[in-house]
């Protein structure tokens, strides 16, 4: 089977159905890990049969809505090899949490997959041509369809008249015009946020004269969408700019050196944050968070970026956006970009650094690291100091619901019957 170049990490291997049953039948392997797509155990099934007929026990690691790997249950399960069954992104393995010290062999599982291209049996007609001239055009596909991939880029080729690339992951995104083929919502949503795009079905694409009306179509909004998609984003910055109380929610502990760069950038802009770490990030879970005005979400650029409607979640470059000097009206989710960008926006901050002089007080503001109050000796902080420089507490203090006493209330030694139940009817 030939196989475009899609993961980043070359080790990855990439197989069909006989291929995986050929690769177990020499491997000498006890245990396996099968990942596979969130409430859909059933399409492991057909990689335990094969790793079965091979004498070789199986485990469903997860029912992960992720485009990596689950580590944490490939540490439970103490698998010898990891086979991919869902959808995984070309960033798969890249990074990983320093604590994890044993490496595993990964597998992407292809299932088999029909398609049915109209196939010219000559030129284009006049009438049918899209002009695409203005545009550098590249063809994205996920994995899924990565057995066609040659057959589908000549076809595209022939029925559109024009040069088409492969896309592939690189740090900083080129000027492209994208034809997207996939069904995965968080792959999809990479080039809708990044690219100017043109989103294709497998039906639209079997369909020649669906796929044309599909392209002209889409080409006269090009310039409609990013104008709005930059409206969009500026609203969302003033929101971010306005936010008292920041939450930065990370999935993987790879991210640590980012969590710490945006942690320190936050408290040089004089934003309060709270870091906040959970393991399968799904649409509902940051509603548990009482008392957060705005999100900064840490995660793979190609997860579903889809949360309740009352949550306001953002990506890491959001913040250069909202803090920055100048915008230039490059936008990216790639977090080495966010990265490197806020790391030059700290280092713009540190050259700013000077120590401003009181009365009373000189406060050193270390904005490299994060600020410091230095006092005078003798001399006692003040509660606007103590607010400014010691955020501990002051998010319990500030919610609404369940709070904690600013002053320590008399000690009692009484006994109170507990209670028992559900929320809605509790008993004594």
């Amino acid at each position: 089977m030939l196989i475009m170049k899609y993961f980043l990490d070359s080790s990855i291997k990439t197989v069909s159905k006989q291929e995986l049953s050929d690769f177990l039948d020499q491997a000498e392997y006890e245990k396996i890990g099968v990942q596979v797509a969130k409430n859909n155990y059933e399409s492991g099934k057909e990689v335990c049969d094969i790793a079965k007929q091979g004498g070789i026990e199986s485990h469903i690691l997860a029912d992960s809505d992720r485009c990596c790997i689950d580590w944490i249950a490939v540490q439970h399960a103490q698998v010898n090899c990891i086979i991919k069954r869902s959808f995984s992104c070309p960033l798969l393995n890249v990074s990983r949490s320093k604590k994890l010290i044993e490496k595993y062999s990964i597998l992407q599982y292809v299932p088999e997959c029909t398609i049915n291209l109209d196939i010219l049996d000559g030129d284009v007609l006049k009438d049918d041509f899209v002009d695409l001239s203005m545009h550098a055009v590249c063809l994205a596909l996920d994995i899924k369809y990565s057995a066609h991939y040659k057959k589908i880029l000549e076809y595209l080729e022939k029925v559109l008249h024009t040069q088409i690339t492969m896309w592939s992951y690189s740090k900083s995104n080129k000027p492209q015009l994208v034809l997207v083929l996939s069904e995965d919502q968080g792959f999809i949503d990479y080039f809708i946020d990044n690219y100017n795009y043109i989103l294709l079905t497998k039906d639209i694409l079997e369909n020649r004269h669906k796929l044309l009306d599909k392209v002209r179509a889409d080409i006269q909004t090009l310039g409609t969408r990013k104008t709005r998609a930059i409206i969009s984003k500026m609203a969302y910055i003033e929101v971010l700019k306005q936010a008292k109380r920041i939450g930065i929610v990370f999935t993987s502990g790879d991210h640590m050196d980012l969590i710490n760069l945006i942690s320190k950038y936050l408290d040089i802009n004089g934003k309060k944050f709270y870091q906040f770490y959970i393991n399968g990030l799904k649409p509902n879970k940051l509603g548990n968070f009482v008392g957060i005005d705005v999100f900064v979400v840490i995660q793979c650029p190609f997860s579903s970026f889809k949360f309740e409607e009352n949550i306001i979640a953002m990506r890491p470059y959001d913040l250069v956006l909202a803090f920055s000097e100048a915008w230039d009206g490059e936008y990216t989710t790639n977090l080495e970009v966010a990265k490197e960008r806020i790391s030059e926006e700290i280092k713009k901050s540190t050259a700013r650094s000077q120590i401003v002089e009181t009365n009373e007080t000189a406060i050193l503001q270390v904005t490299s690291t994060l600020n410091a109050l230095k006092l005078s000796k003798n001399e006692i902080c003040t509660k606007e100091q103590a607010e400014k420089y010691f955020q501990t507490g002051v998010y319990l203090k500030k919610i609404t619901g369940i709070t904690i006493e600013e002053t320590a209330k008399e000690t009692t030694d009484d006994l109170v019957m507990g209670y028992s139940g559900i929320p809605t009817e509790y008993k004594k």
